[in-house]
């Protein structure tokens, strides 16, 4: 409960200190809290967690809250606010449907709108057209993995396609529509694989920009040693999640602002996973200071500024004035 409380007042400070307009403060905190409750219910109902640890909820909500902010406050965005929002929105669904797929070799109808969900997120920006491995990774660790279910994956991201194109042709006009098919082809040219453009001065961004995929890594190479886990399809979730990771990180410098978001995604997956299933104590603790660090690199640097401006401007010779000599 801590945790989340405090993410509500570091967000008013973020917004006293003018570090980000707080409509978006406030709607990155509203998404957060709407995918960690989603991804908290539909694990419970998979049985993936335990119902009397849903509480854990709070604590991804503040850890993913926390990322989204500071990839506002830190980096100049590639893409408009509302469409880094669906992309998001269609990775949690993606994963979503991949957890629903254990150990099932004939999905056509979930391979089906998995393609269709590509397609319609590769419109907004192009680089999401990596939910097509998401998928594949999905498939491939909880044992559904079939050729027939990636043809049938593929075409629907084709008939996504195609569906888009005479959406545009038909509502809009013949140029729109070319215009899309076009971008498919050219597209990939104005793509760029390097650092992103920062806000402002100071090793805030440059911090975050490291810790999120030092943390990502850290949760791998945790995946590896759950082998005393009872459950089969927890273990093979947790190989899921390492897998995603590694896929993030090397997409990341490809859109910075879409792959932190995700990566909090999976970073809030790792948490719900692990905090729900009576995890170790030495695993929530680090939970527990992978939390507070994410809300006090928000406010740090800025505060600590501000302090010290303040405390040059304090006139402290009266401390040494009553001196004689």
């Amino acid at each position: 409960m801590l945790p989340f409380i405090l993410s509500i007042l570091f967000i008013v400070v973020q917004g006293l200190l003018d570090l980000a307009d707080w409509w978006v403060l406030g709607s990155n905190w509203v998404l957060a809290g709407v995918i960690s409750s989603g991804l908290t219910t539909y694990l419970i109902s998979q049985h993936l967690m335990g119902f009397n640890n849903r509480n854990c909820m709070l604590e991804g909500w503040a850890l993913l809250s926390a990322i989204l902010n500071l990839s506002a406050i830190c980096i100049v965005p590639e893409v408009e606010w509302w469409r880094a929002t669906v992309i998001e929105c269609g990775f949690v669904g993606l994963l979503m449907l991949g957890i629903s797929c254990w150990q099932q070799t004939e999905l056509p109808g979930r391979s089906l709108v998995c393609g269709l969900v590509v397609a319609v997120l590769s419109a907004l920006s192009l680089p999401s057209v990596a939910g097509l491995a998401v998928v594949v990774i999905c498939m491939a660790h909880l044992l559904c993995f079939s050729w027939h279910n990636v043809y049938v994956l593929l075409s629907g991201m084709l008939i996504g396609v195609w569906l888009i194109y005479c959406s545009l042709s038909l509502g809009i006009d013949i140029e729109a529509g070319n215009a899309y098919m076009i971008r498919w082809v050219e597209g990939w040219s104005e793509l760029r694989y390097g650092l992103p453009i920062v806000h402002a001065a100071g090793i805030t961004p440059w911090l975050y920009m490291a810790i999120v995929p030092i943390s990502l890594l850290f949760y791998v190479i945790i995946s590896f040693m759950q082998g005393t886990m009872s459950s089969l399809r927890l273990r093979s979730l947790f190989m899921m999640l390492s897998s995603l990771s590694i896929l993030l990180i090397l997409i990341m410098p490809g859109s910075w602002t879409i792959c932190m978001a995700l990566g909090g995604t999976v970073l809030l997956s790792h948490l719900l996973f692990t905090l729900g299933n009576n995890s170790t104590g030495f695993l929530r603790h680090f939970l527990s200071v992978q939390i507070y660090f994410y809300l006090i690199l928000g406010i740090a640097e800025p505060v600590i500024r501000l302090s010290v401006i303040y405390i040059q401007s304090i006139d402290f010779s009266w401390l040494w004035n009553w001196w004689p000599f």
